[in-house]
């Protein structure tokens, strides 16, 4: 699953635009948690509302100079502690901010952030090609369109998480090759990987390990974490590998597990 976000400062278009991509052919990969818009306030007005309970689909923006000199469009992205997977980026804010200015500024060339930028104005475009992205959209977007950016991005991301990873174990580098890896167990501070023929042990959380691993890997468990390539069996509160070895499944992963699984195979009886 990969995780989207929104910066937009109208909320309405923002809105829109979830909707979109909840229809869209690749919503299943997905995740919403992070959609965003920017909203715009009175300099010195009281931040009591973004901090609110419930409040955290939304960015706030001041409209006067934030501390350390940033402009109003820095505290979009800066409020944004954890950049997602993929990011649709207005190219026209509020109080004159740029979006492609806004990426360029605050994303590292190297970040694995997909960014796609959505605007009205085309006259932008040239400009968006002196930062890394994915796709243009314009306004109104178009739902093939939209559909053909998040293939893109999709592609780039699954790309990426297949290649090979390094882990300590000890003093040692250890190269992963994630098609090898059966399972990854969490245990305390450490990880086992489980691969063919070895069990690397390293000190790591699982989460961080899902974040890196391609989409075949689902978590059956809190502790668990599997190579849908390796299941044989999904049955009741176990699933069965094609070794043999069984691992638990938890009541609260089943469904989404169950979902990955014949999606992963491509259908079900």
């Amino acid at each position: 699953m990969y995780s989207v976000a929104v910066i937009e400062n109208d909320e309405r278009a923002a809105a829109e635009l979830v909707r979109m991509i909840e229809a869209s052919s690749l919503a299943s990969r997905l995740m919403f948690a992070g959609m965003r818009h920017v909203t715009s306030t009175a300099s010195g007005a009281s931040s009591a509302a973004a901090d609110a309970p419930g409040s955290e689909t939304s960015v706030r923006v001041e409209s006067g100079p934030i501390p350390g000199g940033g402009s109003a469009s820095d505290a979009a992205l800066l409020r944004v502690t954890d950049l997602p997977d993929i990011l649709f980026v207005d190219v026209k804010l509020d109080h004159g901010a740029n979006g492609i200015e806004l990426i360029h500024r605050l994303i590292p060339a190297a970040a694995p952030v997909q960014v796609i930028y959505v605007s009205a104005y085309l006259e932008y475009a040239p400009a968006a090609y002196h930062t890394r992205h994915t796709w243009f959209l314009s306004k109104p977007v178009d739902p093939a369109e939209l559909d053909a950016a998040l293939t893109r991005a999709v592609a780039a991301l699954d790309a990426e998480r297949s290649e090979p990873l390094l882990v300590h174990q000890g003093s040692a580098l250890v190269r992963i090759a994630p098609h090898q890896v059966r399972y990854v167990e969490s245990d305390r501070r450490k990880v086992r990987i489980h691969e063919r023929d070895r069990v690397i042990e390293t000190y790591a959380r699982i989460s961080d390990l899902e974040a890196r691993l391609p989409k075949q890997f689902a978590r059956c468990h809190k502790s668990f974490l599997v190579n849908l390539a390796f299941v044989s069996e999904l049955h009741g509160r176990e699933l069965i590998l094609a070794s043999g070895e069984r691992l638990p499944v938890s009541q609260r992963c089943r469904k989404s597990l169950a979902d990955r699984l014949v999606a992963f195979i491509g259908r079900s009886l």
